[in-house]
């Protein structure tokens, strides 16, 4: 039952993908990962308060700068004041990123079955040296990370968006 319904999935994607799956395994998962960076972007602008964020960050910056103070006049008690706001921020900047992380996994997860099922145990990507744990071949899960913190940083610049 449960793998009918896997096979079904595969096969959907397979009919949405199937372009892909005619290009080489290296070009195929560089292109899903550059597709990936823009969804995961765009939805990290339409989802995140930048602008608060930002507020967020140059508090923080703040506070960090106030604590080596109090540190340096050795004044334990400002320290534990500034640190217990600091994770105050901290906590508030993370409940920001937190909504663009999940919408971004529960749209983009749901693709790595299917590359898995296509590209698993197969070497993508060869470097041109040997890497201790790695190895000279690269699997998709490897050449995707590399690629895609690559595109995002690229795509990131281009846009000229700042990550905060």
């Amino acid at each position: 039952m449960v793998e009918a319904i896997f096979n079904m999935y595969l096969g959907i994607l397979d009919g949405i993908l199937f372009p892909l799956l005619m290009l080489k395994p290296v070009v195929a998962i560089f292109l899903i990962s550059t597709i990936f960076a823009l969804v995961s972007i765009a939805i990290s602008i339409l989802a995140v308060d930048r602008q608060r964020l930002k507020q967020l960050k140059e508090r923080m910056l703040m506070l960090q700068e106030e604590a080596k103070a109090a540190q340096k006049r050795m004044d334990s008690e400002s320290m534990s004041k500034f640190t217990k706001e600091a994770m105050g921020v901290n906590l508030q900047m993370l409940r920001l990123k937190s909504k663009s992380m999940l919408l971004i996994f529960i749209i983009l997860v749901p693709f790595f079955p299917w590359l898995n099922h296509h590209y698993g145990g197969v070497v993508v990507a060869r470097l041109p040296i040997s890497l201790p744990l790695i190895g000279s071949g690269l699997g998709w899960i490897l050449w995707y990370i590399f690629a895609s913190l690559t595109m995002s940083y690229v795509i990131q610049r281009l846009l000229g968006i700042e990550y905060v």
